[in-house]
């Protein structure tokens, strides 16, 4: 994934994101999880997901990345198409469209 990829090759049904240093920008900012939690009205089970590198939907990673204060490349570590086997149901979302 290049530095500057294009947020709507994103956009797809299905996507699945892994995000990178989440805790770390939260404890930068001096946030706790409620904070992080209540600006990006996600529940606590979400934000430990994303913190713990597991896989979030594109609707989790944005609202993550706006409420840090960061664009949503610089927190997306890898991602991945409906087609590709890396999520469990126990650690997937899905949309619903």
């Amino acid at each position: 994934m290049s530095k500057h990829t294009p947020v709507n090759k994103y956009i797809r049904y299905g996507m699945v994101f892994i995000l990178k240093g989440v805790k770390k920008r939260r404890r930068e900012l001096g946030m706790a999880q409620l904070d992080l939690m209540a600006k990006a009205q996600l529940c606590g089970a979400t934000i430990t997901k994303a913190e713990g590198g597991r896989c979030v939907s594109y609707e989790t990673a944005s609202r993550i990345a706006a409420a840090l204060g960061v664009k949503f490349d610089e927190i997306v570590k890898e991602f991945y198409g409906e087609d590709e086997e890396v999520c469990d149901e126990s650690t997937s979302e899905h949309q619903n469209t």
